[in-house]
């Protein structure tokens, strides 16, 4: 019976291994908070070992059309760079400083 237990749990390990479960655990998943023009903002920074791999947002109040063009500007530019240390968008400074405030928070942890 040992034997057999010892082989399942050797069997479930390999498969886990083999699926990239495991790479999830070294994926962790950041989120912060930052203000824009008219409240907070959410966001979760999804790393693989030291490289932002993506940005979502979780939550704000900022008007949609706005936000989802400058959120996309400046989530590309943060990964591109690897840095929060990029330029904001013209004619939407606070949202744009509010995702960067988000984002340097999560990163910061």
């Amino acid at each position: 019976m040992k034997k057999f237990l010892i082989l399942v749990m050797s069997l479930t390990f390999a498969i886990i291994s083999l699926t990239g479960a495991t790479k999830l655990m070294t994926s962790p998943i950041l989120k912060g908070s930052g203000v824009g023009y008219h409240g907070d903002i959410m966001v979760e920074v999804i790393k693989d070992g030291g490289t932002i791999t993506g940005i979502n947002i979780l939550s704000h109040s900022e008007t949609p059309e706005i936000f989802n063009v400058v959120f996309g500007e400046i989530s590309n530019s943060v990964v591109k760079a690897q840095s929060v240390e990029v330029d904001t968008v013209a004619g939407a400074t606070a949202s744009s400083n509010g995702i960067l405030e988000a984002i340097n928070q999560a990163l910061e942890g």
